[in-house]
């Protein structure tokens, strides 16, 4: 008899105690039962592990296994930890202040079941303490390769572990990093027009932290330069219509940081390194304005209209 978990669910955390409490009520009020939890901690100085251990002590019908860092591994190489352990047959990548909506797991497999397919995409909507941001709907006909969030997605563990697939440490951001390399191994991705995840913003998120000029590879100059670096590669080795796609996979990522650098930043500062970071797509990207999904701006198709009216 297969005892393994259908779904893996992975949290790679480092110093989110004060965040697990909702995250894990959430996933104890999951219709769909056939699952581990997969928490990674990075040598947390706070009582993240604590909270953990009280946790699995507390629920004993929920299968739960921890992995303590003997030293902090950052975020990539804490998620590696996620991809080299999961048991499930596919995994579900969850930051640990985040949390599901209670038919998360249900929707996510029966869609698997369902299809067999490589990867299975549900909505995930962005929240502060009491209000939805935005909703990250999915538009008509969405492309794979036009994917780039971790969050409510399955990833088929065979095909992880068939490539070994494993974060780079200098590949930023994380999951388009991680989507990218999985979308060139894997078929089919699936996607549903349920909510199933709740994208918490806060001030200790780390897309929150914007100020930190060019030191911080999570944003402006140097993480364009390492977005670029693997999309286009990956660019450079598909067909004309996958590589169109994925050209403007690297348009809403430059227009997602040039947008992030105007936040609470001087024009001045702003405008010079929003020149720096214009040059830089236009020397690895150079037709990119004239990117036929970047110029939809009517939201059918692969484009999902905010982005491409920010595109525009």
């Amino acid at each position: 008899m297969n005892n393994e978990p259908y779904i893996t669910i992975g949290i790679a955390s480092y110093n989110y105690g004060k965040y697990l409490k909702k995250a894990f009520d959430a996933i104890k009020r999951q219709k769909f039962k056939n699952f581990e939890i997969l928490y990674t901690d990075d040598n947390s100085n706070d009582n993240s592990v604590e909270i953990i251990k009280g946790f699995i002590n507390e629920n004993p019908q929920i299968k739960i296994r921890l992995i303590e860092n003997k030293e902090n591994l950052g975020v990539m190489g804490n998620k590696n930890r996620i991809l080299e352990n999961a048991r499930g047959k596919y995994i579900l990548i969850c930051d640990a202040d985040d949390w599901m909506e209670d038919n998360c797991l249900q929707v996510l497999a029966e869609a698997a079941k369902k299809t067999n397919a490589d990867q299975i995409v549900a909505v995930t909507q962005n929240v502060t303490d009491d209000k939805v941001i935005q909703i990250q709907k999915i538009p008509h006909n969405q492309s794979k390769w036009t994917w780039g969030m971790n969050h409510g997605t399955l990833y088929k563990r065979e095909i992880i572990e068939k490539y070994n697939l494993r974060l780079d440490k200098n590949a930023y951001p994380d999951d388009i990093y991680l989507n990218m390399i999985f979308h060139e191994k894997s078929g089919d991705t699936v996607f549903l027009n349920d909510i199933v995840y709740n994208w918490y913003k806060h001030s200790d998120s780390e897309s929150n932290k914007n100020n930190k000029g060019k030191k911080n590879l999570w944003v402006g100059y140097n993480a364009l330069k390492s977005g670029l670096t693997y999309m286009s590669l990956i660019y450079n080795r598909q067909d004309k219509k996958i590589a169109e796609q994925i050209e403007y996979m690297a348009i809403k990522y430059y227009c997602l940081l040039v947008l992030h650098r105007a936040i609470n930043v001087e024009f001045e500062k702003y405008y010079g390194e929003y020149k720096e970071l214009f040059g830089l797509m236009n020397k690895v990207f150079a037709n990119y304005m004239k990117n036929k999904y970047a110029c939809s701006v009517n939201g059918k198709g692969i484009v999902r209209f905010p982005t491409a009216f920010v595109v525009f």
